[in-house]
């Protein structure tokens, strides 16, 4: 796109369109060994796979970015998108990437949300439920009976007494064992594979 600018000259923006082309068409590249094993690639993989991606638009500090805001109507996670008027005036938005990369029909919706306006009511719905004293109780009294039930379903004094008797249990074969021992009915090799079990 060219715009003159004041000086009689000619200013140049130039727009980038980025998609991804079908994965039938995608063309798999042989990786010469490393020297790295297996398994330290698949801990690492595993390690930062629930990781969240940043932002990209470095000039400001996106609120909602980053995994917090996703689309009403397709679910998918809203881009920061920064719009340049005149050249010069920046305004940022929140817009869903769908209709982008897979066309008019791909997501219903078409508006960008304006970045202070949301994050401003997301601000305002945030502060009111942390500063509703009413409703603090009421989580704080949820978290504690669901506490509650955690420990109410688990039979802890059945626990309690399955281990004892697995002990006394283990206490008597241990005894027999030795007299058998002592009586020379069982070498010492037998004796350490009772024990063993």
């Amino acid at each position: 796109m060219v715009e003159p600018n004041c000086e009689g000259g000619r200013n140049y923006r130039k727009r980038l369109r980025v998609s991804d082309n079908p994965r039938e068409e995608w063309i798999a590249v042989p990786v010469p060994d490393s020297g790295i094993p297996v398994e330290w690639v698949d801990a690492a993989r595993e390690a930062f796979k629930y990781n969240r991606r940043t932002s990209s638009a470095g000039d400001r500090f996106w609120e909602l970015s980053g995994g917090i805001l996703h689309c009403a109507e397709c679910g998918r996670r809203m881009v920061a998108n920064r719009v340049l008027y005149n050249g010069t005036r920046p305004a940022y938005y929140y817009r869903c990437p769908t209709r982008q990369r897979h066309g008019r029909d791909a997501c219903p919706l078409s508006r960008h949300e304006r970045a202070d306006k949301l994050e401003r009511l997301v601000w305002i719905f945030v502060r009111d439920l942390l500063t509703d004293p009413r409703r603090l109780q009421r989580g704080f009294d949820r978290l504690i009976e669901q506490e509650r039930n955690l420990f109410r379903d688990k039979d802890l004094e059945g626990e309690v007494s399955r281990l004892y008797e697995s002990l006394e249990d283990i206490g008597h074969k241990r005894a027999r064992a030795q007299d058998l021992a002592l009586d020379d009915l069982l070498t010492r090799e037998e004796l350490r594979a009772n024990f063993r079990n």
